[in-house]
């Protein structure tokens, strides 16, 4: 999202504006951080991996197969910030559901 004539993270910036040095607080150019969120999914993905791979429920509503051959594209590491986003999307929804699952079994 862009405001104030497309400048980029404006209304963070005007949060901070008596707080960042001059420098940071006009710069306009953005950082990578691909490579950041692809490692972390990466993390939940091997962090949850028994999770997902027997949550039923989470393949009701996700493609097994499309989603494994995403995974092994994860992997090798070539992968678009859009693609990471549905992994992250499909994963936290597999957390949820299995979070839910198991309160509900709890609860009875």
């Amino acid at each position: 999202v862009r405001f104030d004539k497309g400048k980029t993270r404006w209304l963070l910036r005007e949060s901070l504006v008596d707080i960042l040095p001059p420098e940071l607080y006009g710069r306009h150019d953005k950082d990578n951080f691909l490579p950041y969120v692809q490692e972390s999914c990466r993390r939940l993905w091997l962090d949850n991996r028994e999770r997902f791979e027997n949550n039923r429920t989470l393949w009701d509503y996700v493609d097994k197969k499309r989603f494994t051959r995403h995974i092994k594209v994860l992997s090798k590491g070539h992968v678009s910030a859009s693609l990471l986003m549905k992994f992250n999307r499909v994963m936290f929804l597999g957390i949820w559901l299995d979070t839910l699952g198991s309160g509900l079994d709890r609860n009875g």
